[in-house]
Formats: structure tokens, sequence, C-alpha cells
């Protein structure tokens, strides 16, 4: 593994290199990561420590203070906010928390009386916290996150507004080796905004945290890289593709399967940056990202996917792209009238979020309402919906995790996992789960008791055809060691 070598990241504008990567810095991109050395598939890049970490709110009381992990036994008293694990992981936040406790036991107070998150605002405190740790061992790498970019000009003034009331009030509570002025705290919640990763405990995340490494990857819509937590919060950034000497290395800010103009309008407004990766460059007929919002063409003949004539040619200097009153089939060039295309999507969405509405309260009437959508606008014929399209997706993603009729459950899911095979890269952490969740439904089935030998035979071959491909996926993405890895193999 290469060695990270690194205690304190440069200002803008310099670089750092060692023996595999080096960090380097452009106008337009800012600082970025690049190879030195060609990666396997499946490599690890380098790991990361955070500058810190704070579990989400609904995790508070479920998982260490320290180390992340579940089964907290030992809690604050004072604050009632930090949980542990272990003695030992209590011991080892002791100075951290002590400057901490205090304002902790206000937060939640002070975030509904200004608005503000309190998860956010927990982060920042524990970013001051440990800043005095360092001060006093002598050590700094806080100059590491004034580092990072901030975009404090780029937000609204009612969010700064709302940060300045908070951040004043917690001034006034934290003890004065920790104070910095109000406008430092804002600028320092913006750093988390920007740069903060999300801390995931198998398949859900249970917090977010600063990596000051991992904070210099850049986006991509078509990444060569992933991160996955290891042990005490660390990260370990690993290759899911062969990288090359001079590549920059990316990973993923958000889900790959969102429509292009969804992405890019959420990379916009949360990380204030406008996509020009790859896949968002290329015309959007000719990318994947057409799978995701094509129209079969109206031509029963016609293999091709109908868009709007607006989005011909989309690429990423098209931003908001003009309306237009046609819609034209990549393939045959047949146009049609939007009107006659458009209505049928949106009475598909409709029933998309009729169906999500209900589905707490009466999953029945949600599985009937996503029926009607496959039913209606879903199958192969002319003006439907693409077989990839991001509606039946979403359907099916709401679909699986309503049905109790497990053979339905297979089969919307092994749909999924061809879909996103088509279109994020293909060894996805994402897709691994959902051939975990194939390989468990069909092990479920051969539980039956009256199930004939052909019956059971086709199952279990089922089965460990799923689990092996989510194997050979999390060997890439989390390495053989890691625990999720271990446990898919014990199945095989």
């Amino acid at each position: 593994m290469p060695s990270n070598n690194l205690q304190q990241l440069p200002g803008s504008g310099n670089s750092f290199t060692n023996e595999a990567w080096e960090i380097k810095h452009t106008p337009h991109q800012g600082r970025f990561i690049v190879s030195k050395k060609h990666f396997k598939t499946g490599d690890v890049l380098f790991t990361d420590k955070p500058y810190f970490w704070v579990p989400l709110n609904e995790f508070l009381g479920q998982v260490c203070s320290t180390c992340a992990k579940p089964h907290v036994e030992l809690k604050c008293e004072d604050c009632l906010i930090c949980h542990y694990c272990s003695s030992e992981c209590k011991e080892k936040l002791a100075t951290i928390h002590s400057v901490e406790c205090n304002v902790l036991r206000r937060v939640s107070d002070i975030a509904k009386e200004t608005g503000a998150h309190s998860a956010l605002l927990r982060g920042v405190i524990r970013i001051l916290a440990t800043r005095v740790q360092e001060v006093q061992n002598s050590f700094n790498s806080y100059n590491s996150v004034l580092g990072l970019i901030s975009h404090y000009n780029i937000y609204e003034d009612s969010w700064i507004n709302t940060a300045v009331r908070a951040f004043s009030a917690i001034a006034n509570l934290l003890p004065i080796v920790a104070v910095i002025s109000v406008e430092e705290m804002v600028g320092l919640a913006c750093r988390i905004n920007s740069n903060a990763h999300g801390i995931l405990d198998g398949k859900q995340y249970i917090g977010f945290g600063l990596y000051i490494l991992l904070s210099m990857a850049n986006h991509s819509c078509s990444p060569n890289a992933c991160y996955h937590t290891r042990e005490h919060s660390t990260i370990a950034l690993r290759s899911f593709t062969d990288i090359q000497p001079g590549d920059e290395i990316t990973i993923s800010y958000l889900n790959l399967y969102l429509p292009r103009e969804y992405r890019r309008q959420h990379l916009l407004k949360t990380k204030h940056f406008l996509c020009q990766c790859t896949r968002c460059s290329m015309p959007l007929e000719k990318s994947r990202d057409g799978l995701l919002e094509g129209v079969t063409c109206g031509k029963t003949e016609c293999s091709g996917l109908m868009f709007p004539l607006s989005k011909q040619n989309y690429t990423c200097e098209d931003f908001t792209p003009s309306s237009h009153n046609l819609w034209m089939c990549s393939l045959c060039k047949l146009t049609l009238e939007s009107s006659i295309v458009e209505e049928k999507i949106e009475e598909a969405s409709a029933l998309l979020d009729s169906a999500s509405e209900t589905s707490e309260i009466n999953p029945e009437k949600a599985v009937d309402l996503l029926n009607q959508l496959f039913n209606y606008y879903g199958q192969e014929k002319p003006l439907q919906l693409g077989s990839h399209h991001s509606l039946l997706f979403n359907a099916r993603e709401l679909l699986v995790t309503l049905v109790s009729d497990i053979y339905n459950s297979i089969e919307h899911t092994k749909k999924i996992i061809t879909c996103l095979e088509d279109v994020i890269p293909k060894l996805s952490p994402e897709i691994a789960g959902y051939y975990w969740n194939v390989g468990t439904m069909y092990e479920k089935l051969l539980e039956g008791s009256d199930l004939s030998q052909d019956q059971s035979s086709n199952f279990l071959e089922n089965k460990h055809r799923a689990l092996e491909a989510c194997y050979t996926i999390q060997c890439v993405t989390l390495g053989k060691e890691h625990e999720w890895t271990r446990k898919t193999e014990q199945k095989l």
C-alpha cells in the first residue's frame, strides 16, 4: 500500500507528492490527485484518518463516538451526547470531550432556536476541541483544515445569518482556549459542507467526517475509485479500474443513476461546481445518460430512443436547455409534439409520487400503483419509458422494499442490477449490495419444505451465482479481509 507520508497539506497553489500519487492545482480544477504509477483494479490508493467525525443525529447513542462501532455500553453522564463501546474509547476521546462537553449539552436547543443543523454544529465544535488537543501536543494539522475550500462567498445571506446566530451562542459556552471568531466558525461550517464525506457502516451512513486527503479527490460521474470505511472511522480509497500514471484519481459525490441535469444541479447547489466530467460532456443521446431519460420511438419497428430536441447534442456547456415543442428519435429521426410524449412521463411520475407518499401507511396500495406504472408506461412498445428510464428504476427500488412475494422481488432486483451495470461502473459497491440481496432471497427460497430436486438445484445455483458476483465486487471495493467480504465468502 502506498505510504501517505503526509502530515500537513499545503495551501492552494502548491503541490504535494509521494511515490504513488501527487496533489496538483490548477485554477480550473482546484486541487486534485494524480497517479504517478500503475494501479491495478482493487489496489488501495491510500488510507486517511478523519480530522474529526461525528454521528448523524439519528445515530446518537447507537454508535461509539470514538471508533464508530455499534453496541455502545458507556455514555457521558453530563452531556448525554457522546457514547462509547469501551472504557478505552472513552479515555481516548477524554481530552477532546472535556473541551466540547459543556456546549454539547446545549447544541440541540441552539439548533432549534436558530434553525441551524445540530449535526453541523457538533462538527464545528469537534474541530475546535481537536484543535485545542493539537496545541497541547505541539502538533498542528488545523491549518490543513483551513486550507480546504469553503465557498463562503457563495452561501445565501439567510444561511450565513442563521450560522452566525448559532455560533454566537456556542462561542459563549466554549472554554476560552477553544474560542475563535464567529466568522471563523461559520467558515469551518462552510468547509464541512463543501468537503465532508459520509461514514458508512455496512449499508447505511452513520456519520460524516473531514478527511483532508480524500477531500483532494475530485468528483466524476465516471469515477475510477471509491472509498469505504474501515475500523476507527479510517477510510481506504480503492481503484475499481486500472489507473495509469498521469490519470486523475476521481470518486463520486452522489448517486450516479440520477439524470444528468439532476446530478449537475445537485453538485452546483451542494458542492458549488458545475460538473464537466467525461460523462456529462458527451451528447446526451450518445451517453449512458440517454438511457435514463429516453422514451421508446413512436415507430414500432424502430429500436431508438426519443429525446426533446432541446436535449439533442446536449453537453456540459448547455446547463439549462431551452424549451422546445418537439421530441426526436436519435435513430430514425421521427419527430413528435412534446405534449404526446411528456404527458406519459408526467402521468408515470405522478404514479410514482403517489406510491411513495402511500408506501408507509398503505403498502398494498403503493404496490398496486407501481404495478400500474409498469403496465401502462414500462412495456416494450412505442412511446413508453425506456427500459432504463430513471422513473422505472426508482419505481423498482421502491417496489422491492414493499412486496412480500420473493419471486417478484427477485425479478425486479435483477432488473435493477441490469440497469446499474449498464450505467454506472460495473464494480460499484451499490451493485454488490443488490447481488447480495438476490443471493439471500434465493437462500430464503431454499428453506421451503416442499421443493422439488430441480427447484432446489436451481435456487442453489442462482444463490451461488449472485453471491459470487457480490464477492467479486467486494474483493475489489472492500478487500478480501473486510467483514462484509468475509460474510459473503462464508455463504459461498
